[in-house]
């Protein structure tokens, strides 16, 4: 399945929102967080962000940059790629920029994204710190 990492501009600030195909041509889930860390190498640095959790994107966001209807601001990709659902809460994924592990963590009104970059080598966690949080998605 697919992924979408957006930087999404409106009148009150930038944030990004990150959209999963769940299922094919389906709505997307849909996260809006903070702007985080891309290196110099264009790979999205390790990080710890309070989200939440929008309703369902159309699928064509997978796809689409541009100005948004309604004078909500515009959208520009910043990286797309596949992913893997291991379990409920975890999502291994894959870019031309970047592979890493993210573990979603739902608090009622509040959701936490815990994403750590991956060696390419191995595929476990290089520096996370709350290695407890991304535990789950390798047993």
């Amino acid at each position: 399945m697919q992924f979408v990492i957006l930087e999404h501009q409106t009148e009150n600030g930038t944030h990004w929102d990150l959209m999963f195909e769940e299922e094919p041509d389906a709505p997307l889930t849909t996260f809006s967080f903070p702007p985080q860390k891309i290196d110099e190498a264009g790979s999205l640095s390790s990080f710890r962000s309070e989200a939440r959790n929008l309703p369902p994107h159309r699928n064509e966001y997978l796809n689409y940059e541009g100005e948004i209807s309604g004078k909500r601001g515009n959208v520009k990709r910043i990286a797309a790629g596949v992913f893997e659902k291991t379990s409920e809460n975890c999502y291994i994924l894959k870019s031309d920029m970047f592979h890493g592990i993210l573990a979603v963590e739902n608090h009622g009104e509040v959701t936490e994204l815990f994403y750590d970059a991956l060696k390419k080598r191995r595929g476990y966690p290089r520096r996370f710190k709350r290695k407890d949080k991304v535990k789950q998605c390798f047993d």
